[in-house]
């Protein structure tokens, strides 16, 4: 113990030292200290979270070489499916390709980062400021219950929104492709922040400095923003375990372009569709 005292004591001061040129630094350039504390601790949430989709879906991966995917595509093609219904096949065959899907996305990261540098810093150090000389409540109480209100109502929507936009955006994608991802995920990730930031909240207005409170916000974001990655990361009806064979969308052309099909239709499709998700579910 006394040994390590020493150790202690100087982490200690460290910690002390660097805490105080944050401050230092964040009382000099308020915004671009928030929004570089953004980029660090969204790239942390993800990488994190990464690690933990890599857990399961390594073993999925490596287990499907052991069974063998010769599926012939005749075998899809005269598959006696609904009517207007069609597989859209894409066959693997090179290993490598089914190992490469669990390995760490570097790229997402990096655009993680880039989201937390150019907009959910920004926008937080913004909207606290507003709300901090918008709400005059005379009671304590109540000027912390309207400013959660305000950021229920107001600021989360327009943060999940903004977040999934700049990440498709990121992602290459265009105003259809943002749109189709708002519509399926946006609902979900705003009713998830109604279950997570107020009580957050209650902490950050009534015992942060105001000039702390974005801080605050990424070390909780720690868990939100893994949480938001990995919703924007899933890919609808998309299996890792079907990857290492093939993958299969049920999907109907219409007017040119490809929709998915109604519930009913995957599962009759699912009956006779040889690829061991559709196996396991009929099992």
């Amino acid at each position: 113990m006394h040994v390590s005292s020493p150790i202690y004591a100087c982490i200690i001061l460290q910690s002390k030292l660097m805490w105080t040129a944050y401050n230092q630094i964040l009382h000099k350039h308020p915004l671009v200290t928030k929004a570089c504390t953004s980029a660090v601790m969204m790239c942390a949430s993800d990488a994190t979270i990464q690690t933990y989709e890599l857990r399961d879906q390594q073993p999925l991966a490596s287990s499907n070489f052991t069974k063998g995917y010769n599926t012939p595509t005749t075998q899809l093609k005269s598959a006696n499916l609904p009517k207007g219904v069609s597989f859209v096949h894409t066959p693997t065959t090179n290993p490598s390709s089914v190992i490469k899907q669990a390995q760490r996305d570097w790229k997402r990261t990096g655009d993680v980062a880039i989201t937390g540098l150019l907009y959910t810093g920004p926008i937080s150090h913004a909207w606290y400021s507003i709300l901090e000389k918008i709400v005059k409540a005379r009671g304590r109480c109540l000027n912390i219950a309207i400013k959660m209100l305000l950021d229920a109502v107001i600021f989360s929507p327009v943060a999940v929104a903004g977040y999934f936009t700049v990440r498709t955006a990121l992602e290459g994608g265009d105003a259809n492709a943002i749109q189709r991802k708002l519509n399926k995920k946006w609902r979900d990730a705003y009713l998830a922040s109604l279950t997570f930031w107020p009580l957050a909240n209650v902490v950050n207005f009534a015992f942060v400095p105001l000039e702390l409170r974005v801080f605050f916000n990424n070390c909780l974001s720690l868990l939100w923003n893994g949480f938001l990655s990995n919703l924007n990361s899933k890919r609808l009806e998309t299996v890792v375990m079907d990857r290492g064979e093939h993958e299969t969308h049920f999907q109907r052309e219409k007017g040119g372009e490809k929709e998915e099909v109604s519930e009913a239709e995957k599962k009759a499709s699912e009956m006779v569709c040889v690829c061991h998700h559709c196996k396991a579910v009929r099992a």
